[in-house]
Formats: structure tokens, sequence, C-alpha cells
């Protein structure tokens, strides 16, 4: 199924992601991408999650879930890409 760009843009107000640090100062940032289709959350599948300023990057599965593990504290640019749509993107501490 193909998403509007303008749909996988509303990703970003729903993507859901937290950032969890272990005892051994690595951390882990983990979440789903989904956009709206006709007001109800569709799962953004195989989607490119990327962190921008650590050059890590991971892709979605079927149900638009995603993790980054082993990573230090810090502030990343977290973006998602999807070739053909929009980028979108946002900080996470």
């Amino acid at each position: 199924m193909r998403i509007p760009s303008k749909l996988l843009l509303l990703a970003a107000a729903f993507l859901a992601f937290a950032g969890t640090l272990r005892a051994q100062g690595q951390g882990e940032i983990y979440g789903t991408v989904s956009t709206l289709d006709k007001g109800v959350k569709v799962p953004v599948d195989y989607a490119v999650v990327l962190l921008r300023n650590a050059g890590v990057y991971t892709t979605t599965d079927a149900k638009g879930n995603y993790s980054l593990k082993g990573l230090d504290p810090g502030t990343y640019e977290l973006v998602i890409q999807l070739i053909g749509y929009e980028n979108v993107g946002k900080k996470s501490t």
C-alpha cells in the first residue's frame, strides 16, 4: 500500500519512540512509525529509521516497529525515510 507523502508527514506527529538508558551508559531508541489512513493508524513497514548524527540506522518491520540499540547518552536526530516520500525527523535526548 502506498501512503501519500502528506500522510507520511503526519508520522512525525504520531511517531512513538523512547530512549532507555542502561547502567553501563548504553541506551536504546525504539518505537513504531505509523500514519493515518481515514482516521486509522496504519503502520509504515520497511521505512529506514536513522540517527543522522550517529551514522546508525535500521528499518521498520511489517508492523512499523524499530529499535536502535547500543547508543551512548546524548542528543540524536531521528529521521524516517521511505523512497518516494518526504523525510520526517525528530530530536531525542
